[in-house]
């Protein structure tokens, strides 16, 4: 785990017992098809001062998701800032997982952690989980049906 991931999840288990000046809620879209994270960052001073994000982190299980870091230390001004999961927006790098490789895909019914702080004491964060499949869970890529049980011998 990377010192960001490992502060970033701290941040996020502080911030989820405590209150913060300028805290901002992150609205999650799950209409398509993969969730979006929507930073709006109304606060004291909008519409002339927006609020950065400079870091967003998405955690479960006390295990970092997906992190993304932006290239300018000054972040990026969180004016309908939409994030789609696995798609790194622009003025972002991502963190985790390393290199190109994509995050897992977010399981039904799991709860994850989202939270992104800015340059300043902005800090955003949430907590939501995806709708469970009424045919249930996904079906694990692992198993292979046993032929034996399908066909008993006549």
């Amino acid at each position: 785990m990377t010192r960001l991931a490992a502060f970033t999840l701290v941040l996020i288990s502080y911030l989820s017992s405590t209150g913060c000046a300028n805290e901002h809620r992150i609205e999650v879209d799950l209409s398509t098809t993969a969730p979006r994270f929507i930073l709006t960052g109304k606060t004291w001073g909008w519409p002339f001062v927006w609020p950065r994000v400079n870091a967003l982190a998405i955690g479960a299980d006390s295990e970092p998701v997906w992190e993304l870091e932006a290239l300018d230390k000054q972040g990026v001004a969180a004016r309908e800032l939409a994030i789609v999961y696995g798609e790194v927006p622009k003025g972002f790098v991502q963190k985790h997982p390393g290199g190109d490789v994509r995050p897992g895909r977010l399981i039904p019914g799991k709860t994850y952690y989202v939270g992104a702080t800015g340059p300043g004491d902005e800090v955003f964060r949430t907590i939501f989980a995806l709708p469970m499949d009424p045919l249930g869970p996904p079906p694990d890529p692992a198993w292979t049906p046993d032929r034996k049980k399908m066909n008993p011998p006549s």
